[in-house]
């Protein structure tokens, strides 16, 4: 039981306390193992920061592999993150039940950052040779793979090389935040005894930051009777119109009198 505690302690004592750091900004490269494609030495703590420009992503694939297998990896690993966010944590020559290979997955970062962790233990006696990777920036596509609530442009979304820009349809124009389509309301002059007016875009939903004035004008002295007609949507998910968050209303007002809504 003592030499099993003496062990430990001398363990602890010639652990390295300091860890390499290595920056990397190109848009692609290679991490090799120390001495690959010889063994790689013991007691070292290795990391490479990766980081692109904004708008990409990076992607992460390795070439070569084989690190000393332990259960759990708990002696020598190789952790991929980004950021706080572990990816992936390997080690060992081929999958098992407790320990996980790259193989030929690739790894491809949530963000423009990512992060390589390599660490040996204060052993390597069967001369594992290590590991090669290689990586590239790539674009982030932000036209694809998004949700009705969560959409890049209101519209059409065009993607390019590390951005997109968003267009709308006929009749409609960009408003200032560049993604969401409005109508220009410019003031409607309506002259007939009789008529109808619609929102925008009726009877689908009304589009987004519109300001809509309609002008009744009658040559003779009369009253207007106003009938409101209320389309509801008989659907378990709430149209576009219904899951705006704002102020929406309808105003009725007349010369020298005060307005209803």
């Amino acid at each position: 039981m003592e030499l099993t505690r003496v062990i430990v302690i001398l363990a602890q004592c010639v652990w390295p306390l300091w860890t390499q750091v290595i920056h990397l900004t190109d848009m692609y490269g290679t991490i090799k193992s120390p001495n690959f494609p010889e063994s790689y030495p013991k007691e070292i703590e290795l990391q490479w920061n990766i980081t692109v420009p904004e708008g990409y992503q990076i992607r992460l694939y390795f070439m070569h592999f084989d690190i000393e297998p332990s259960y759990l990896c708990e002696y020598d690993y190789l952790k991929v993150y980004s950021d706080t966010e572990e990816l992936a944590v390997f080690c060992g020559k081929e999958n098992t039940d407790t320990e996980q290979v790259p193989a030929n997955d690739a790894i491809v970062s949530p963000r423009n950052v990512l992060s390589v962790a390599f660490r040996s233990d204060f052993s390597n006696e069967e001369r594992y040779s290590g590991f090669e990777a290689h990586f590239s920036a790539v674009d982030v596509d932000e036209c694809r793979d998004r949700n009705d609530e969560d959409l890049a442009c209101d519209h059409f979304c065009h993607n390019y090389i590390s951005g997109f820009y968003c267009s709308c349809r006929y009749g409609f124009l960009l408003h200032s935040d560049n993604r969401t389509c409005k109508v220009e309301c410019s003031e409607s002059v309506y002259t007939e005894r009789s008529g109808e007016i619609t929102s925008a875009d009726f009877p689908k939903p009304y589009p987004k930051s519109s300001d809509c004035i309609f002008l009744l004008i009658s040559m003779l002295t009369c009253t207007f009777l106003f009938q409101l007609v209320v389309s509801s949507h008989n659907s378990s998910q709430p149209s576009r119109s219904e899951s705006l968050v704002g102020e929406q209303h309808l105003q009725v007002c007349s010369p020298g009198r005060s307005c209803s809504q």
